[in-house]
């Protein structure tokens, strides 16, 4: 599996483990914001500071992931976006309506202000 998870106090943190996050990843990517959704879960920090590239599907996985978050009033906050990446995220525009931060430091605080003023 190209994520790894682990719960936190105040969120979920999902890890890109792999330098690509493409249709296979993807796929993954979107079944646990799916499954930790239902769950309950409305806060994540996606971290992709060992990401070097994503396409097409990997862009819906992270809109998927922010959609869930934002129905069930959450936050869905993103680290650690390489220059490559980040091309792509502006390219599709998503970062206008998505939290990005440089370190996985920042999106905790982030989340951690969001959490409290909920």
């Amino acid at each position: 599996m190209g994520v790894k998870i682990e719960k936190r106090e105040f969120y979920t943190l999902v890890s890109v483990v792999q330098e690509s996050l493409d249709a296979n990843i993807a796929t993954d990517l979107k079944s646990e914001f799916i499954l930790r959704s239902k769950e309950g879960e409305r806060n994540f920090l996606l971290d992709m500071a060992k990401c070097n590239s994503c396409d097409e599907s990997g862009l819906t996985a992270l809109t998927t992931g922010y959609r869930l978050s934002n129905e069930m009033n959450g936050a869905f906050v993103i680290s650690g976006v390489n220059p490559q990446v980040e091309k792509i995220v502006e390219l599709a525009q998503i970062h206008y309506f998505m939290t990005i931060t440089k370190t996985r430091e920042d999106a905790e605080k982030v989340i951690e202000k969001l959490v409290r003023m909920n």
